[in-house]
């Protein structure tokens, strides 16, 4: 299991932080196309091009996302967005 303590890179959690949301997005709605990808690269605009997805509150903002979930709904290509911003931070005991 990956975890904070056994990954010397924030990059290195983002794909089990991927197949986690894409597994939660799967199971939770099982009628719609689920894409889950490593975005942290590119800003977010370019990405949802990419799948062709326009959203003009998007187009120019420099904001890139760690992990983006996208849920389109198969009868009406509705899409809903989901972010993950990964953190390698110290873990403190409570």
């Amino acid at each position: 299991m990956v975890n904070n303590h056994n990954v010397k890179k924030e990059e290195e959690l983002y794909e089990p932080m991927r197949l986690w949301l894409h597994e939660y997005l799967t199971s939770k709605y099982k009628t719609s196309e689920i894409i889950t990808v490593d975005a942290y690269s590119e800003r977010l605009d370019k990405v949802l091009n990419k799948y062709g997805i326009v959203n003009d509150t998007a187009i120019g903002v420099d904001i890139q996302i760690d992990v983006l979930g996208i849920v389109r709904n198969k009868k009406n290509s509705a899409v809903k967005l989901f972010f993950i911003e990964v953190k390698k931070n110290k873990s403190y005991a409570a």
